[in-house]
């Protein structure tokens, strides 16, 4: 709802097919399996049976019968409506669309798929898991859905696609989910959009989130032992201070456009560079909005020196 909160209520959805979960954004499918490939580790996503929501007519709206049936929809939804936001604001994401969603297919960390929703790398496909805890559903979560685009999107705007938005390089991995924060929370206008689902406060781009030499942790180790989240929250946490001295859309534009150019500059240093996505924020924005954000800066990267900051 326009408030935040969350509630059963009909919605308009752009569908050809509403119980296959079919459209013009996306198609659902049920099962499948993600598999990546021993050499190259890039990701495919063999397609499942296709997803059949049973649903009742009521009061001229169709209701689902199962929650399955109900995240799917739900899910559809916010990614429909972030990519009419995207568009309004003049991004452009149409061609990542019609993009693919999995309801619990096999995966190699399957043995972790509680509730979740995540994007796969390189695959213009997601993953939704089954419902686990007391709040609203991840997938059915709005500013969720949002981050989960905003890996997709991290994938068009850097210039070497899938190969830089999942990279190896540790600090790459941290403004992935940095931005995808940043899509969450500035479509929304919510620094804490994940709350309705699950309390994170760690996760909460206010009070801000300051880096320290640890969190850039780089080099070849398994993908669990480093957690992206860390660093990625700090450069959420810099773009909302950002919003806070301009609008949603400004700051979302501007950090739009400073990946693109972090993106361009950063294979000089095989990506690893990623505070360059700052400089990139601050050399873009002017008088009061450069002074407020190179304070930010400051504060929030205490061992880094801005160019064109005081």
């Amino acid at each position: 709802m326009d408030d935040g909160t969350y509630a059963l209520v009909p919605r308009d959805l752009p569908l050809a097919d509403p119980f296959h979960v079919s459209g013009e954004v996306a198609t659902g499918f049920r099962g499948g399996a993600i598999v990546v490939g021993l050499k190259s580790l890039e990701a495919e996503y063999h397609e499942g049976a296709r997803m059949r929501v049973q649903a009742v007519e009521e009061d001229g709206a169709w209701v689902p019968l199962d929650e399955d049936g109900l995240i799917a929809w739900s899910f559809y939804h916010h990614l429909a409506s972030a990519r009419d936001q995207l568009v309004d604001q003049g991004h452009d994401i149409q061609p990542l669309f019609p993009l693919r969603f999995a309801y619990q297919p096999t995966f190699a960390l399957d043995f972790l798929g509680v509730e979740n929703a995540a994007y796969v790398a390189g695959t213009g496909s997601f993953v939704i898991m089954p419902d686990a805890f007391d709040g609203v559903p991840l997938a059915a979560n709005a500013g969720v859905v949002r981050h989960e685009f905003g890996h997709a999107w991290f994938e068009r705007l850097t210039t070497a696609g899938p190969i830089a938005a999942d990279s190896e390089v540790d600090p790459v991995r941290a403004l992935n989910e940095g931005f995808a924060d940043m899509v969450g929370s500035l479509l929304l206008d919510d620094p804490a959009f994940i709350d309705p689902s699950l309390p994170l406060p760690e996760r909460h781009l206010v009070p801000e989130h300051v880096a320290s030499p640890e969190l850039y942790a780089s080099g070849p180790k398994p993908v669990l032992s480093y957690d992206p989240y860390a660093l990625g929250s700090v450069y959420a946490s810099f773009m909302w201070n950002v919003r806070l001295a301009s609008s949603p859309e400004e700051a979302l534009a501007l950090a739009a456009d400073a990946v693109v150019t972090w993106a361009t500059q950063a294979a000089d240093d095989g990506y690893r560079d990623t505070d360059r996505f700052v400089q990139a924020v601050l050399d873009a924005t002017e008088g009061d909005l450069h002074a407020t954000s190179c304070q930010a800066a400051g504060r929030q990267f205490p061992d880094r020196v801005f160019e064109g900051c005081p």
